[in-house]
């Protein structure tokens, strides 16, 4: 007896592969890498593609492959594939099981969609609609794949982009099929023709297990119509199809292999086609039961299969105006205040376009946060300046240096074009390390330790906002809480959500700001010396401030903004200058005093220079008026820089 594993998708037609750059949609249609939507067609029991998928013309010598001749014509946008398996019962038979033939399917499906080398899912590609086509046993096959539903994300998304299932002649309780085929092998084994009756047994009328696996069908996610409804949630769509007309056995008719009852579910479309069974699935162009019966269907589900996989994606999306009601109640517990987050991030947003170039580049270049950005030596980073040095203009620069696309969370700035046959995945490999921020200094009352581990746990989360078990992580922890979160638990948590994400950089800028930072520091103690999390804080130097960093971080290494600072002082010096001139052409001549003065006065304060830019565009009427308001104007400034003082030494 010959035991085969031989399976595979068979790809019928391929639409031309997106190159990098080009539209990620055609005529309206949104492409998830090769395609809009993948159209996957499974044969049925001892079949092959050639049989199963093509109908004889007349006149002709070639058949026709309907797959490829009228469904790729009519659908432009879909990727049809075949998936091929060996189910042979006579013969040189295979020693295969239903719940083999489902995993086959499903493995091939998950390999389909990942680069080479890779063995998970190009996260691009597992939203990509899916829309099943099952011929007789085929159908059972689709079926069987559903009831692999393992806690993976790549499952989790296989699940939720198939859209419809179109079944056709599925012996859904069983079939006469068995009894015919018991016929042959009677009358072929005296002649020593091997027979496997595995697969046949379980397609008997009254199967028990052909009833197990429609009750777990019927349990799968999407597929209970009654709660998909009742919780405005799309279903996915089923089609059934039975045979009209009777099989014949040469000159006599045998009757019906899959009954009307067999052949359709409670709650799907069910439809009759003029044809025996084995014609459901064989079709010419002109076909009727095509043209007339599938077809229109086909086209229905096809039109709406995006707007379905993208409403269950954004479900399970943390952070989505859709999302369920488990992490829309997380969402609520960690970050009650969304309104306060988002201030924070458009602040940190408006400082990023303030950013002169080259300013804020010699970071990258200090040797201390090389060592803090690129290894584990120490996992604590202070950066500290008098008020007004740009700290938070530095801490703004280097956001966007640790995480560039942290204010474009759209799947489409994280989309994959890249081919499957390349082992890079831009979609996966964009996730990389991530950064969490906090500003101080907005709001005072929300500003605790509890506030702002919150909302740090917030935003990895939202960073990868469809990893289940991140959410499932932070789902479990909270559920055990009773009463109010404790910063501790709070913690606790975001190193186990960090320890999964992977290397985390946590920047909180103005931390002298926030008068809880004593309890705020003694709560991220619990972060020192783990590997996957950095800290980096902002402040003015404090002697506060710094006493408890030290006394918390042991390996904290710390340097002042001032003693780099200088060359972008200049540069800033420079575009006011300049901004003043295009404000004042007619000062252009003192362009260079007025430059001057602002370098040499400026002291590393950036906000002095803005203030100064401001009083000369006041005071001066006339370029007689420039010598006169420069030589007054860091008197004038004194009053600023006493605010400035006082700040420093509070």
């Amino acid at each position: 007896m010959a035991t085969s594993s031989s399976s595979n998708l068979r790809v019928e037609y391929a639409l031309e592969p997106l190159s990098p750059g080009r539209s990620r949609s055609r005529n309206g249609r949104q492409y998830f890498g090769e395609a809009a939507v993948d159209i996957i067609a499974v044969q049925g029991l001892g079949s092959t593609y050639d049989w199963t998928w093509s109908a004889e013309v007349p006149g002709l010598r070639e058949r026709y492959y309907w797959l490829r001749s009228s469904i790729c014509r009519e659908m432009p946008h879909a990727r049809v594939l075949a998936f091929e398996y060996d189910t042979r019962w006579l013969g040189d038979t295979d020693n295969v099981s239903l719940s083999e033939c489902g995993s086959r399917l499903l493995r091939a499906i998950l390999q389909d969609q990942a680069h080479t080398g890779d063995s998970r899912m190009c996260p691009t590609r597992s939203r990509r609609p899916i829309m099943f086509i099952g011929h007789s046993f085929g159908g059972l096959v689709i079926k069987q794949r559903d009831r692999y539903e393992p806690d993976y994300n790549d499952h989790q998304a296989f699940l939720m982009a198939v859209t419809s299932v179109f079944f056709l002649g599925t012996p859904h309780t069983g079939s006469s099929f068995p009894r015919l085929a018991k016929i042959k092998i009677l009358v072929s084994r005296p002649f020593g023709v091997d027979s496997e009756e595995r697969l046949l047994s379980l397609l008997h009328t009254g199967s028990e297990e052909l009833e197990e696996l429609q009750k777990k069908f019927n349990k799968v996610k999407y597929l209970d119509r009654a709660k998909t409804f009742q919780e405005n949630k799309p279903a996915t769509e089923l089609y059934c199809y039975y045979e009209q007309k009777k099989m014949r056995l040469g000159p006599f008719p045998t009757g019906h292999v899959v009954t009307e009852g067999s052949a359709c579910l409670e709650g799907a479309t069910n439809r009759g086609m003029e044809a025996d069974h084995m014609g459901l699935n064989k079709f010419k162009s002109d076909d009727k039961n095509y043209n007339v019966t599938l077809k229109p269907d086909l086209l229905k589900e096809y039109a709406r299969c995006a707007d379905t996989s993208e409403d269950r994606f954004a479900e399970r999306q943390y952070g989505s105006e859709r999302a369920n009601s488990e992490l829309h109640g997380l969402n609520q517990k960690l970050l009650p205040t969304v309104l306060i987050h988002r201030t924070r991030r458009d602040f940190m947003y408006q400082e990023q376009q303030r950013i002169y170039p080259p300013t804020c580049s010699w970071i990258a270049g200090i040797e201390a946060f090389r060592r803090w950005r690129s290894s584990c030596d120490f996992s604590c980073l202070w950066i500290h300046g008098k008020a007004g040095s740009g700290k938070s203009v530095l801490a703004s620069y280097i956001t966007k240096l640790l995480q560039p696309n942290e204010h474009d969370q759209s799947h489409d700035s994280q989309r994959c074009e890249n081919l499957l046959s390349s082992n890079f995945c831009r979609a996966r490999n964009a996730t990389g390390p991530a950064m969490v921020y906090f500003l101080c200094g907005v709001d005072p009352a929300l500003e605790s330790p509890a506030s702002m581990l919150g909302a740090l746990i917030h935003q990895l989360l939202f960073r990868f906002d469809e990893d289940r078990n991140l959410q499932s992580i932070a789902l479990s922890t909270l559920r055990k809480v009773k009463a109010q979160v404790t910063p501790q638990e709070l913690a606790l948590l975001f190193m186990e959500v960090a320890s999964i994400a992977g290397r985390v950089y946590v920047v909180i800028d103005g931390l002298d700001e926030n008068k809880d930072y004593v309890r705020v520091l003694e709560e991220f103690i619990c972060f020192a010396g783990n590997a996957c999390i950095s800290l980096l804080f902002l402040s003015r130097n404090v002697y506060n401030v710094e006493q408890h960093l030290k006394r918390s971080f042991r390996t904290v290494q710390d340097f002042d903004i001032i003693q780099y600072s200088g060359p972008d002082i200049n540069t800033v010096a420079e575009f006011r200058t300049e901004e003043l001139v295009v404000l004042k052409p007619e000062l252009a001549f003192q362009r260079q005093m007025i430059e001057d003065y602002l370098k040499k006065k400026a002291e590393g304060v950036f906000l002095w220079l803005g203030a100064a830019r401001d009083q000369l565009d006041r005071s001066c009427m006339s370029p007689d008026d420039v010598q006169k308001t420069l030589n007054g104007l860091y008197p004038e400034m004194n009053h600023m820089y006493q605010i400035l003082h006082q700040q420093n030494v509070s």
